[in-house]
């Protein structure tokens, strides 16, 4: 009985592909998000803050299932048992939360393991990934000297699927080389955003939108890899000057919030000196005034007093994210209130503004 549910997942899967020529079988798309609650789709919660059209339109054209249960409270369990029907608990490992250290374990999956992309491709499919992983990869090197530009082993590929695209990147255009994905994607989604704010949230009315001022809290990965770590703050003033020029707005205030997860015990030199460098961008003399740095780690909370041990979320701690948020606000009010953010601000008008 205990495989029972992984029979039916599997089943499910077969029942839309057997027998059926390859011209005619559906595509399978499964979009998989952490941390959203069962209210967060207007579909399911009609009174939702937020309003998804789009899924609600998947929902109103699909099946939508009303007694659905979680086989993990975060991301690692959970994706786990996604791609092969088995509770993560039944590893030897337990599943845990921790998929942590993604460069220094075996993935979880085990290279003979049944998933769901091994299944699509026994019926003819071809397979491919985008986004987090979080189960576990070797990236080749040693800690602390990764080699960055080198194939990844014991990942995806490994495990049924044909093409992962998983490492997107805020390189901003200024930095020079190739532009990365992650900063292309947020500039053509804030413009979106802004263009159908009276489609996201249709009880309100607006007219006139006035964006002013962009938040930063970033960094961690930063702390992996040492050219990485030097060239952190010349590389965030390029984002900061490109994002403005992407806004059509010079000086709009932007906060950088630092990554000071572990507090004040941190003694890691690329932890320690990407902090120094987050604080130093919004020194420069160009940013004076329009640019302002919230230290972070007197939020740290130890894992004792949180619900988890993962360091590198702020141990899941409610009070940490809350006091890092009320900081980056605190910040931004002082910008938007200085005469030389105000100054140097520009409208965006949202119904007049080309969307990418």
């Amino acid at each position: 009985m205990a495989r029972l549910p992984r029979l039916l997942l599997f089943l499910l899967l077969c029942s839309c592909a057997t027998d059926v020529p390859a011209d005619r079988r559906p595509n399978i798309v499964i979009l998989y998000t952490d941390d959203q609650g069962y209210g967060d789709c207007s579909a399911f919660h009609p009174e939702a803050d937020f309003q998804t059209p789009h899924m609600d339109r998947i929902a109103r054209k699909g099946t939508r299932f009303v007694d659905g249960h979680s086989a993990g409270s975060v991301c690692t369990p959970s994706r786990y048992a996604l791609l092969t029907g088995r509770y993560a608990w039944r590893l030897p490992s337990g599943g845990g939360g921790g998929g942590g250290g993604e460069s220094d374990r075996d993935c979880l999956i085990s290279d003979d393991e049944l998933t769901i992309a091994r299944l699509a491709k026994q019926q003819g499919y071809a397979t491919s990934m985008v986004g987090k992983w979080h189960l576990g990869m070797q990236i080749p090197g040693t800690k602390g000297d990764r080699v960055w530009d080198a194939p990844v082993t014991d990942g995806p590929i490994r495990k049924g699927i044909d093409s992962f695209y998983g490492i997107q990147e805020f390189r901003p255009p200024s930095a020079g080389g190739e532009v990365g994905e992650s900063f292309t994607a947020l500039f053509a989604e804030v413009k979106r955003v802004l263009a159908e704010l009276d489609q996201i949230f249709p009880k309100l009315k607006y007219g006139e939108v006035e964006l002013l001022g962009l938040g930063w809290h970033q960094g961690w990965n930063d702390r992996v890899n040492q050219a990485f770590n030097d060239a952190y703050e010349e590389n965030l003033s390029f984002f900061i000057r490109d994002a403005r020029k992407e806004l059509e707005m010079p000086g709009l205030p932007f906060v950088i919030a630092e990554t000071g997860m572990s507090g004040h015990e941190e003694k890691h030199p690329r932890a320690v000196s990407l902090m120094k460098a987050q604080a130093a961008v919004a020194r420069r003399e160009e940013f004076r005034g329009n640019v302002a740095f919230v230290g972070t780690k007197d939020f740290w909370r130890d894992k004792a007093d949180s619900p988890s041990g993962q360091a590198y979320h702020w141990n899941n701690n409610a009070e940490t994210f809350y006091l890092i948020g009320e900081g980056m606000g605190r910040a931004m009010l002082e910008l938007i209130s200085g005469k030389q953010a105000s100054a140097a601000r520009a409208k965006y008008t949202w119904s007049k503004k080309e969307v990418i």
